[in-house]
């Protein structure tokens, strides 16, 4: 019969073992889900406030002729619509991060480094 020690210790390897296979499993997970978010969000961002034209046509492609057509027709008007009208005004997002620039510039510059 064996003693407690050694029923212990190989409780504790199958224990070590099995938290090594989670965490590989996990890593793995988190791995697919980052590299899933790394191809896509590029890719939505570009069809939503960019020319996505080639990302939309490649996509409409996989149906049939007429609805590869609405697909096509309905980003154009989308992208139209969106010209005039956008949702993110980027000159003003850019003079906000020009500003948020100089602020901090101003602030912290002077505190990291003080001027002689």
């Amino acid at each position: 019969m064996p003693d407690i020690g050694t029923i212990l210790v190989i409780i504790l390897v199958i224990l070590v073992i099995l938290l090594v296979v989670s965490l590989v499993f996990r890593l793995i997970k988190v791995a697919i889900v980052i590299a899933a978010l790394v191809i896509f969000v590029p890719i939505i961002c570009t069809i939503m406030w960019g020319d996505g034209t080639d990302y939309v046509s490649k996509f409409a492609s996989i149906f049939t002729p007429d609805i590869e057509e609405g697909i096509s027709e309905g980003y154009e008007a989308y992208r139209d619509e969106y010209s005039k009208n956008p949702v993110v005004d980027m000159d003003q997002v850019e003079e906000y991060f020009n500003q948020a620039g100089k602020w901090a510039g101003d602030t912290i510059g002077d505190a990291v480094f003080p001027e002689k």
